[in-house]
């Protein structure tokens, strides 16, 4: 996937923190190409050069499965936050905490096709995601 890295946008720290909080414990995707799993953001840690998360890995049928508990870090000048989306662009991870884009991207997965016709059907509805800001 091709994302166009938006003009740099310089975060209040307490905006920050706002989306972090409302985020914090939700479930969530967890996409870095060609890897997908589903996790929950743990604790935060916010200063002057960047953002660091904790990511906690859950099983999920047909998704990858990573260790437990991931660490994601990401310079303050190289993210995007809202209250659906995370990404870190140089790094190329997102953290998508659409309700409704995490319940179909479980649906795909749970699937019994090849992985790789799972991973383009996840791919295209992250796409269309990110495009339009929902699944349909």
């Amino acid at each position: 996937m091709i994302f166009h890295k938006p003009y740099p946008r310089k975060y209040n720290p307490k905006e920050v923190k706002a989306h972090l909080s409302v985020l914090k414990n939700q479930s969530c995707i967890y996409f870095k190409n060609p890897s997908v799993c589903l996790g929950r953001l743990g604790e935060y840690a916010l200063d002057k050069t960047g953002l660091e998360l904790t990511l906690y890995c859950k099983r999920a049928n047909g998704l990858d499965q990573f260790s437990p508990q991931m660490e994601l870090y990401c310079s303050l000048e190289d993210f995007s936050i809202t209250r659906k989306h995370l990404v870190c662009y140089d790094d190329g991870w997102h953290l998508f905490f659409d309700e409704n884009l995490v319940e179909e991207i479980l649906s795909i997965a749970g699937k019994n096709n090849e992985n790789d016709d799972r991973l383009l059907e996840i791919m295209d509805l992250i796409l269309v995601f990110l495009v339009n800001g929902n699944t349909r």
